[in-house]
């Protein structure tokens, strides 16, 4: 389902039911000419009692929160076989919050996060990339300037130094997307939701579709050129950093 509107604000983050510092780094991947390993998070949304979209509820159908932890795994073995680190907010069927999630991510010093949803709707086999922004005119939103001296950031501000890295990541995303799955969209869209606003990374929604899926194990099947655009984005949105995210 499209990324979630953005709630009421939050004092800030509650402890993580599993912190992405507690899970083992994979093992190292040796391959010659490999670029500099970088990290990425990859985020499945809902989980618990939430379920997200659902498909055919008479029959059963299949629900977000399955399909988008069975493709976030399906993208780490791959990823990982790039010789990138991955880390996922949830690996199994847990509830967590939007502050848990992104209080594991920021604890990271570096990394790419990625939150990942089906649909409801939409045309099969597709993929639309989010960053935040406003839906409506795609102008970043306004952040209140820090006052001078102060170090911290508000927990809802966390975005703000990463608005424009956040949007190149975005379109370069989707570029690939529109290669790996046809009939996907070239230009990425503007999202003005919580999971990314809190995110002191440069952070993306996918979008699938969909979950109405009348074979689910399609989607799942994604997860490989899903990890192929996204290992590509990422090492063109590096290069003009010189490695650096």
């Amino acid at each position: 389902m499209p990324p979630q509107a953005p709630g009421p604000p939050v004092p800030g983050p509650s402890t993580p039911q599993q912190p992405l510092s507690q899970f083992p780094p994979p093992p190292p991947v040796e391959r010659p000419g490999a670029p500099p390993a970088f990290t990425v998070i990859l985020d499945p949304a809902h989980g618990g009692p939430d379920s997200g979209a659902h498909g055919d509820p008479s029959e059963e159908g299949a629900v977000e929160k399955d399909l988008v932890l069975a493709i976030a795994l399906g993208m780490r073995r791959e990823l990982e076989r790039q010789g990138v680190r991955v880390l996922l907010t949830r690996q199994s069927d847990t509830g967590l919050s939007i502050n848990d999630r992104a209080a594991a991510a920021n604890g990271l010093g570096v990394g790419f996060f990625v939150s990942l949803h089906v649909g409801s709707t939409g045309e099969a086999n597709t993929a639309e990339t989010y960053s935040f922004g406003t839906p409506h005119g795609g102008a970043p939103p306004a952040f209140v300037p820090r006052p001078p001296g102060i170090a911290a950031v508000r927990w809802d501000d966390a975005q703000a130094g990463y608005v424009v890295a956040s949007r190149r990541l975005a379109e370069l995303l989707q570029v690939e997307l529109a290669q790996k799955l046809p009939r996907s969209s070239d230009v990425p869209q503007f999202a003005e939701v919580r999971q990314l606003r809190v995110v002191a990374h440069p952070a993306v929604a996918i979008e699938l579709s969909r979950v109405a899926e009348a074979n689910p194990e399609a989607l799942e099947k994604t997860a490989a050129p899903l990890a192929a655009a996204l290992f590509k984005a990422i090492a063109a949105y590096r290069q003009p950093l010189e490695g650096r995210p």
